[in-house]
């Protein structure tokens, strides 16, 4: 956003005048053939600098009627300063090239802008979107609005635009800073970064010493596991709730989600029943909530733990964590007070009312055990034999990355079977051979490839140079996988630094290798592998310039 945050009159009236229309806390698709809607999208357009000639496409979109992206308004109220402030997830509803957003908080009465922010995204399909604080001031008046106007772009150029809105009172006391406490899942990752879950471990072996929660399943099942986070915290709240000590609230609306960054953002909804959910929520005194949903290592179906619907291809995305409290209180300015825990982090500072937690990553595919991998000292080591000790030969330069941890699992596949849920052996023209899941990243001489994909001829990179693939086939096989995750913290490496290691020879990714390719390749916008159709070049090259991040 420009550092300015004034609005001409016109784009201010056409903000109040769709805030008019829009029904609260409910994501709304937008008609640009529609004259209203299409005066609060060109001014949301043009307060975040996304004019017409850096988004050509954009503007000349006239397409209405879509089902509306997935917006969520997870922060909402004033910061420890007392300045306005906002937070606003959008989740893609299908596949998506580029998106953007710009957010407003206002004075409900008059309009004065108070806060705004806009952000931008390229080819992941979820997107965060936060008030910039520098520029932010305090309330005035009783209450303030928030609205929020965000657009997806497809690779065959549908655009899709979407608002949502909503109202809080200036003057509701906020919770302290201190006042929410989640004990589970923990705050201080083994990693540093991420909470790390385990999920679809076989009970006889559990080898998850990296990780920093594991779940067993007696089925194993594969492909797409039921996904589990514990979860338990308290809330001393401001005012007294509505409610018997020592119940679960009445009245109370608990939502969450679980969103997984691809093309297309997965929003993963609770398979844990509300009433179970609800039941778990107890009003402990009458200011004070707790909720408990216990970590206890069990099958997704007896764990105690929340528990969200099935998920394809669960390691190679780092996860968002979603939960918003809507709690009745006795006698306040409103009816009901939310807070929300939320592992999705912005710039700038939020309100009391949103609880920052680490992000989430699930564990899934990997390599066989046995596999030999080239070590730093030139020996050679099976998978299953290597922690966060040892230090591995990453390149044909001879260059080394520490071990950070290791990622272990059973898995079982059929000759039948294609694509992720496989296991492949691979087999190289000068007699390499290695077997790993279907996702497992591969380095060929034209970038990562996942096992799955690679062609018979591929060139695939060896200790010796380049070699061709002679074959690469599903085949009927059990056992444990294994992969590294590749950086410790006496290694200075980028966030985007794609960790490799050579596997029985042949070289491969870490467990992160595909999502940082991917995330490399969707920043170059002439690369030729980002699929951007030429009447989408310029909008994409400035949605890529316009990531804030």
């Amino acid at each position: 956003m420009p550092a300015n945050i004034s609005l001409p009159d016109s784009a201010r009236h056409a903000l109040t005048a769709l805030m008019g229309q829009l029904p609260p806390d409910v994501p709304t698709s937008l008609d640009p053939a529609n004259s209203l809607h299409r005066d609060a999208i060109t001014a949301a357009l043009n307060a975040a600098g996304r004019d017409a000639t850096r988004y050509p496409a954009l503007h000349g979109a006239t397409a209405g009627g879509h089902q509306p992206d997935h917006l969520v308004i997870a922060d909402m109220g004033q910061d420890t300063q007392a300045r306005a402030t906002a937070m606003v997830l959008h989740a893609a509803n299908g596949p998506t090239l580029l998106q953007g957003g710009t957010l407003f908080v206002s004075n409900s009465k008059t309009g004065e802008l108070l806060a705004a922010g806009a952000n931008s995204n390229v080819q992941e399909g979820f997107m965060p979107v936060s008030t910039d604080t520098a520029n932010a001031k305090p309330p005035t008046g009783d209450e303030m609005s928030v609205l929020a106007i965000h657009h997806s772009v497809t690779p065959d150029h549908q655009v899709r635009f979407t608002a949502i809105a909503n109202t809080a009172r200036a003057g509701l006391k906020g919770i302290g800073p201190d006042n929410i406490n989640v004990s589970l899942p923990t705050q201080t990752p083994k990693n540093g970064r991420w909470l790390i879950i385990a999920v679809g471990r076989k009970p006889l072996w559990i080898k998850n010493v990296d990780a920093d929660y594991w779940y067993t399943e007696p089925d194993n099942v594969e492909g797409s596991p039921y996904l589990i986070v514990p979860f338990a915290g308290t809330c001393q709240m401001p005012y007294q709730v509505k409610g018997t000590a020592g119940s679960p609230i009445a009245g109370a609306v608990y939502s969450s989600v679980i969103y997984f960054v691809t093309s297309s953002t997965q929003t993963v909804n609770l398979y844990t029943p509300a009433a179970t959910v609800a039941a778990k929520i107890i009003l402990t005194n009458p200011n004070l909530i707790t909720w408990n949903f216990p970590y206890d290592q069990k099958s997704y179906k007896d764990t105690g733990s929340l528990v969200y619907n099935p998920q394809a291809l669960v390691n190679e995305k780092i996860s968002y964590f979603f939960f918003k409290f809507t709690v009745p209180i006795q006698s306040p300015p409103m009816p009901d007070q939310p807070f929300t825990v939320c592992s999705v982090n912005t710039p700038g500072d939020k309100s009391p009312n949103c609880k920052i937690i680490p992000n989430v990553m699930f564990w899934w595919h990997c390599l066989d055990e046995k596999t030999q991998v080239t070590m730093a000292g030139g020996n050679k080591l099976a998978l299953a034999e290597i922690d966060n000790s040892h230090r591995v030969v990453t390149d044909l330069k001879g260059g080394t990355l520490g071990v950070e941890a290791t990622t272990t699992g059973m898995h079982t596949g059929q000759q039948s079977q294609r694509g992720a849920d496989a296991v492949y052996r691979l087999q190289t023209k000068s007699g390499f051979e290695l077997i790993g899941s279907g996702l497992h990243a591969i380095v060929t001489t034209d970038g990562l490839c996942a096992l799955c994909d690679l062609k018979p001829d591929a060139q695939v990179i060896t200790e010796r140079g380049p070699d061709a693939v002679a074959s690469c086939q599903a085949i009927t096989w059990q056992g444990r996988l294994v992969n590294l995750k590749l950086g410790n913290e006496q290694d200075a490496i980028s966030a985007d630094t794609i960790g490799t290691y050579f596997a029985n020879g042949i070289l491969v990714g870490d467990h992160l290798a595909m999502h940082r390719d991917r995330r490399r390749i969707h920043m170059e916008v002439d690369n030729s592998r980002n699929g951007v159709p030429a009447a989408l070049k310029t909008d994409y090259a400035s949605a890529v310039s316009d990531i804030q991040y």
